[in-house]
């Protein structure tokens, strides 16, 4: 009876990803995906990759997406091509852009699809925490630069450069894409020129640091305490599950 209520169901359905358990509640035995009424792909292991197979169908066989499901699918589409790493807001708000008008709600669903392991992650308290937090002495001790890139889909990347002491914000620069040239010119230069030369620099592994941290290295003798490092490269996150 449920054998065949089930192949009723897979009959019915024109487009779908379906999932079976041994009992419920259990792991998944088998993932897949139905076109038509048909079983095109099974034992895909999970329904991300099932989503992401499903779309690669679509476009390998030049399908529209169903009419009652357009809008699920366009957003799918969207999270697809940028990543689960941005929130429901901002991944709205860019949704929005592109002309496609979906809730918070269901844009956190769809998140919550596209990449599981990050949502649990998420849910379990993962943060991003500063492996090396400030501890500047005074004023003029440590300049920390870093950027923010979660508009770079817009073309616009903030630079900042903070004073670790008084966390004044000293220096900023907004750039279409990450600049060697623009970054020590319009951040640490003006920094510099502003309120004298810091005795480190602080910044992430970036390359995009690699002319700031050239001159700052050329200026090192003429900083208050000579015997500090110039600057200091370090991992700006870690990960942590607590």
């Amino acid at each position: 009876m449920a054998e065949a209520a089930t192949l009723s169901a897979i009959e019915k359905t024109t487009v779908g990803v379906y999932v079976t358990r041994e009992t419920p509640g259990s792991d998944s035995s088998d993932v897949g995906i139905i076109i038509e009424g048909v079983v095109v792909l099974q034992d895909l292991g999970n329904v991300a990759l099932a989503v992401a197979m499903l779309f690669g169908l679509f476009y390998s066989l030049n399908m529209r997406y169903p009419s009652q499901l357009h809008f699920t699918f366009e957003v799918i589409q969207k999270l697809l091509q940028i990543g689960p790493a941005y929130g429901r807001k901002m991944m709205t708000g860019y949704l929005s852009s592109k002309g496609i008008w979906a809730s918070e709600v269901r844009v956190g669903h769809m998140l919550r699809t596209v990449n599981q392991p990050y949502h649990t992650d998420r849910c379990h308290g993962a943060k991003n925490l500063n492996p090396m937090p400030y501890n500047a002495e005074y004023m003029g001790h440590k300049l920390h630069m870093d950027q923010n890139e979660k508009l770079v889909m817009f073309g616009v990347t903030h630079v900042l450069a903070i004073d670790g002491y008084s966390s004044k914000i000293v220096g900023h620069s907004t750039m279409p894409v990450k600049n060697n040239l623009l970054i020590y010119q319009d951040v640490y230069r003006n920094s510099v020129l502003q309120h004298g030369i810091w005795d480190q620099i602080r910044v992430d592994h970036g390359r995009e640091f690699f002319l700031t941290l050239f001159i700052q290295e050329k200026l090192a003798g003429l900083r208050f305490n000579t015997d500090r490092q110039a600057y200091i490269q370090s991992h700006s996150t870690q990960v942590s599950l607590s």
